[in-house]
């Protein structure tokens, strides 16, 4: 099952980023890594005996790399792991690390994750619209052991392939970035949602990324949340 490091959107701190994670036989896959997400895995033992960590970018908001550098030299120096990083433009992310002391022995980054050989996991960016001057942001089709899920990352659109190869049966669950307000078009609306999914698949799409909390009115829609899918911290 997909977990949550947050569910929340930038500007709705109450609710932490909103990023995903999973553990496979001790192998931890994190998707982004928010200002928040490091100090969440942290505070909840995530670290604790993981033998490695990879992690997905979907685009460089800093509720989605904000901690990603502490990350990565935490890691390395603390638990002895060269972290995997994963983004499409990996370019970018170099000149980030090397402007705030990312050392490049500290992790290993691709543009692709098929370079890695772990068949267990696939993963494929999906290129997606979000703000007009964040025009490299990515969702990615995940295939975990046997279930295949499509994570939005920031999107104001659910891209019509993976629409339809969801309808298809080819997708499992859509985690889908879902808000009340469209905030200058950056994100997808509840109400674009309703229109883009007939009522008899939503019980397999979760709305993420809230921008309040409004669970109550997703689930009268039809559509699943994820609040409860937050790591639990040890405070």
């Amino acid at each position: 099952m997909l977990g949550f490091a947050g569910c929340g959107a930038a500007l709705y701190p109450e609710l932490y980023n909103s990023n995903g994670y999973f553990v496979l036989d001790g192998d931890l896959f994190l998707i982004d890594c928010g200002e928040t997400t490091f100090r969440q895995h942290y505070m909840a033992g995530n670290f604790d005996h993981v033998k490695s960590i990879t992690v997905f970018i979907t685009h460089m908001h800093t509720d989605h790399i904000g901690s990603l550098g502490t990350l990565i030299v935490y890691c390395y120096l603390k638990l002895g792991i060269r972290t995997r990083v994963i983004y499409p433009e990996p370019e970018k992310l170099e000149t980030v690390f090397r402007l705030t002391g990312v050392e490049p022995e500290h992790y290993e980054l691709y543009d692709d994750y098929a370079v890695c050989k772990d068949r267990r996991v696939g993963a494929v960016p999906i290129q997606v619209k979000h703000h007009d001057v964040m025009v490299n942001s990515f969702g990615y089709i995940f295939s975990v052991e046997k279930k295949v899920f499509y994570y939005s990352g920031d999107a104001a659109e659910l891209p019509e392939n993976v629409k339809e190869k969801f309808f298809r049966g080819e997708i499992d669950e859509l985690y889908q970035d879902t808000s009340v307000e469209d905030h200058g078009g950056a994100h997808f609306t509840l109400q674009k949602l309703e229109e883009a999914i007939p009522l008899r698949y939503r019980s397999r799409v979760y709305c993420m990324h809230y921008d309040g909390e409004f669970f109550e009115i997703i689930r009268s829609k039809g559509f699943q949340t994820i609040e409860d899918r937050v790591v639990k911290t040890r405070e």
